[in-house]
């Protein structure tokens, strides 16, 4: 037992090395995969500052492949881009440790948190295979429907994973029963009526807005930036691993920027490719209100200190809260609004501490 006890912490050490050097390893095969830009790369100047800045955050880290291809993809070089296996090998960990960021995992539990904007009319739960009715109290799929005007539509996402859209339903609330089988942790909610100069831009989606607020370590929360995804004609949703669009918002005046970008910023679009509507300088409804209702927000989850928020904007003009990322990506938001983590990263740093990175063997 005292050899366990003396061996424990270095298993534990270990264990968070082999986690960040495999982390690290799937982020340089993301970037190996991505396609060439036809746009200019970074100046001497540039590269030298960039080198500097990440000599600052990982001893030994020279690496400046993520600056050239946000560079590229948006036109905007800059020295202080967060490349991606530093954020989440390093950064992720140390601001949403994975335990502590659990409890938020569920979207059946988003309901039990006080002072979040309104979120989606829930219907029904599906929690461990049991079928629950709002209240978290037993539930059928035929009382569930009951509880419905007649015509409702209703829509049946994954609760506990989800990514890019996938597994979600909108189906005719008879055809509720149907739409759990398989499934083990969902969640049932009516459809949100979005505003309508959102659902101009493409209305067979829900177009939300993805808000990054950030927790100081002296506990103040930081808006990161905002920027609007957008579906394709057809789609039900707006997720850039469905083909979806993003641009960034402007976060002083809340219009959009000029140019939009596709998952891997590959491609820029000045006007939807459906629609046919511009992207520059489009007021976008109600962003002020959710910009400030959700740094209020993450003042309320103190479990995370780094929060993306996605937002609906209904036909009031009012936030609805679809979902709140723990686990974010890193390269829409850069692509879309520059290095995002520019204002924060003394604080940054501080959280990451000294690090070091060897080619063998990643972060130490």
């Amino acid at each position: 037992m005292r050899i366990v006890k003396t061996l424990r912490p270095a298993v534990a050490r270990l264990t968070r090395r082999y986690y960040t050097f495999r982390l690290a390893q799937i982020s340089r095969r993301q970037l190996a995969a991505l396609p060439p830009h036809a746009g200019a790369s970074l100046d001497e100047a540039t590269r030298a500052e960039a080198l500097a800045f990440l000599g600052g955050l990982v001893q030994g880290y020279r690496d400046l492949r993520w600056h050239a291809h946000y560079a590229r993809a948006n036109g905007r070089p800059s020295a202080v881009y967060m490349p991606e296996d530093i954020f989440y090998a390093l950064a992720m960990p140390a601001l949403n440790p994975k335990d502590r960021a659990a409890i938020l995992s569920d979207k059946n539990h988003f309901d039990l948190i006080e002072g979040w904007p309104s979120l989606p009319p829930t219907v029904g739960r599906l929690m461990n295979g049991r079928l629950l009715d709002p209240q978290f109290g037993p539930a059928t799929a035929a009382e569930l429907v009951r509880r419905l005007p007649p015509g409702a539509q209703v829509v049946v996402k994954p609760s506990r994973v989800t990514g890019s859209g996938k597994s979600i339903a909108f189906v005719a609330a008879p055809d509720l029963a149907g739409a759990l089988v398989g499934r083990t942790d969902a969640v049932i909610q009516l459809p949100v009526q979005q505003h309508g100069d959102i659902a101009a831009i493409n209305g067979t989606s829900l177009n939300t807005l993805r808000v990054n607020t950030y927790r100081r370590r002296d506990g103040e929360i930081v808006h990161l930036g905002t920027f609007l995804r957008m579906g394709r004609q057809g789609s039900r949703v707006d997720n850039t691993g469905a083909g979806g669009l993003y641009c960034g918002v402007d976060a002083e005046r809340g219009v959009l920027h000029a140019d939009g970008y596709n998952k891997d910023g590959s491609r820029v679009y000045q006007a939807h490719p459906d629609s046919g509507l511009p992207f520059a300088g489009r007021s976008v409804p109600g962003f002020a209100a959710a910009r400030d209702a959700y740094l209020e927000a993450h003042r309320r989850l103190p479990w995370i200190d780094l929060a993306s928020w996605d937002v609906a904007i209904d036909a009031a003009g009012r936030p609805v809260t679809i979902e709140v990322n723990v686990g974010t990506t890193i390269s829409v938001p850069q692509i879309s609004l520059g290095p995002i983590f520019a204002p924060v990263m003394d604080d940054l740093r501080q959280r990451i501490g000294r690090r070091r990175y060897s080619r063998l063997a990643g972060f130490l």
